[in-house]
């Protein structure tokens, strides 16, 4: 069993490279600025929203301090609608990472694996989601495929009773968000086949390796 002291020096080590990595960091005014300045827009950005909503929780309409807000999770009718909204939550995250993650795939193993025509132009198309406001692609699927939508009305002439299911429920986020976040995935899958040669492909092929065994 080893000693106490003999099992510290490891950590002490680790230790020791930390403060002269945070040493380092202090004798570059430039990356030392930078980082105070990222800490403070992650503060006001992020923490402090958080603090103040969460603080918000213990206030009532008339400003005074009240649990009221924090009762309704134990009452029934408002835990049912809770419960409803965190599995549409989940359901939502689930439908978009499976075809986000999908659709990327596609992209990044045309890209790599075959040899499209305008190769450059499908690899700028898959990146336009990265660089577009957030907003954009939710606008023009609403122009395009809302309920007087340029596609839906104009063209096909379909009509949207209301409650019916249109571009605003979950078909229309799970389109949208998957169209928003695909090319994350496609980056990051097509960086990981890129160093995957095709050589080890064609060995395990000749070695009697079946497609979806090289595939997996």
């Amino acid at each position: 069993m080893a000693s106490p002291a003999i099992s510290d020096v490891p950590r002490y080590r680790q230790l020791r490279r930390r403060y002269r990595e945070f040493a380092l960091i202090a004798r570059d005014p430039v990356l030392l600025i930078g980082l105070l300045v990222a800490g403070i827009f992650v503060v006001v950005l992020v923490f402090v929203p958080i603090v103040r909503v969460i603080g918000r929780g213990f206030v009532d309409s008339e400003g005074a301090f009240s649990l009221t807000y924090f009762a309704r999770y134990i009452d029934p009718y408002y835990r049912t609608v809770a419960w409803r909204s965190l599995g549409s939550t989940l359901l939502l995250g689930l439908l978009t990472a499976t075809g986000g993650t999908l659709l990327g795939f596609i992209f990044a193993y045309t890209m790599v694996r075959c040899n499209p025509p305008g190769k450059q132009w499908v690899h700028v198309l898959a990146l336009v989601p990265t660089v577009s406001p957030p907003f954009a692609i939710a606008m023009s699927t609403i122009l395009l495929f809302g309920r007087n939508g340029l596609i839906t009305r104009r063209f096909l002439g379909m009509e949207f009773p209301l409650g019916s299911n249109d571009v605003y429920g979950l078909d229309g986020l799970v389109f949208v968000q998957v169209l928003t976040f695909f090319s994350v995935a496609y980056l990051i899958i097509r960086a990981m086949l890129e160093r995957l040669h095709p050589s080890m492909e064609e060995a395990a092929h000749s070695l009697g390796a079946s497609k979806f065994y090289i595939f997996r």
